[in-house]
């Protein structure tokens, strides 16, 4: 897929590998989950696993609130990309925004991008959810627009390695 054509204007110039590990992951959980939803498949179980290796299984609950009021709730249709895109939509991007917005206690900016996408009571069914899921991705190491670059997961691996060791 080119940037020419049809998605001009529809993608951002930042590519999929170029955003941080809690950029990624997250972008990559929305697109799974939509995957799922789309299918009706045991992806679900998948996306669940992986907020459990990352250290997050509590999100699991919110994120599935908020994207359910999503997927129903839009008042425009929304360019969410496939899990194997390397381009980043324009609202990929602004869903990365409003999840750093309530990471940074900025609810009302948060809520006021949610409002372009949804109607008053799905922003405040929606709002809450991601609200949480912001905070299970802090509390687990997982920054929205921080400049702090870390993989919790190469993290935690350290944490397991033996200093010193070597194979003879």
């Amino acid at each position: 897929m080119e940037t020419e054509g049809d998605l001009v204007g529809l993608v951002r110039q930042q590519r999929f590998h170029q955003l941080k590990f809690a950029e990624q992951f997250t972008l990559w959980s929305v697109r799974m989950w939509l995957r799922a939803y789309c299918r009706g498949s045991e992806l679900f179980t998948t996306l669940h696993e992986a907020f459990e290796v990352v250290g997050i299984s509590e999100a699991g609950k919110s994120f599935d609130n908020g994207m359910a009021i999503i997927a129903v709730g839009t008042r425009r249709d929304l360019l969410f990309l496939g899990v194997e895109s390397q381009y980043v939509s324009q609202d990929e991007g602004d869903f990365l925004e409003v999840l750093a917005a309530f990471q940074k206690g900025e609810t009302e900016r948060a809520l006021a991008r949610l409002d372009v996408w949804l109607p008053v009571s799905g922003t405040r069914i929606a709002g809450p959810a991601f609200e949480e899921f912001a905070c299970c991705l802090a509390r687990g190491g997982l920054s929205i627009g921080a400049n702090q670059e870390g993989n919790p997961i190469q993290i935690k691996l350290r944490n397991f390695a033996i200093s010193g060791a070597r194979l003879h």
